[in-house]
């Protein structure tokens, strides 16, 4: 099952078309309640401009409840399965562990 913290094993084109796809306070929201590594994967892509408007308007916010960025989280994970629906993005599998 591809999960929220699961966008940071995507390439880099397919989670920009994903974040592209979604609304700029569905982003903010579904970072704010994200774990520091997802976020800081997530924000990497981005370019220097954008990580700086993202980090404002989370602080901004202010207090949000748990179950509001859950669903922004949701809402991302329904944009990256719709685009592997499409074969837009290929979402990745436990096969693509890589070994060390």
């Amino acid at each position: 099952m591809f999960t929220f913290d699961d966008l940071i094993r995507l390439d880099t084109n397919a989670l920009q078309r994903i974040i592209r796809m979604a609304d700029g306070k569905l982003l903010t929201l579904a970072l704010r309640g994200a774990k520091k590594n997802t976020r800081d994967g997530i924000m990497e892509t981005l370019t220097q401009r954008m990580q700086d408007m993202l980090r404002a308007e989370m602080q901004d916010m202010g207090p949000v409840r748990a179950r509001d960025t859950r669903e922004a989280q949701s809402a991302l994970i329904d944009i990256a399965n719709d685009l592997a629906r499409q074969e837009i993005i290929r979402l990745p599998t436990q096969e693509d562990e890589l070994l060390e």
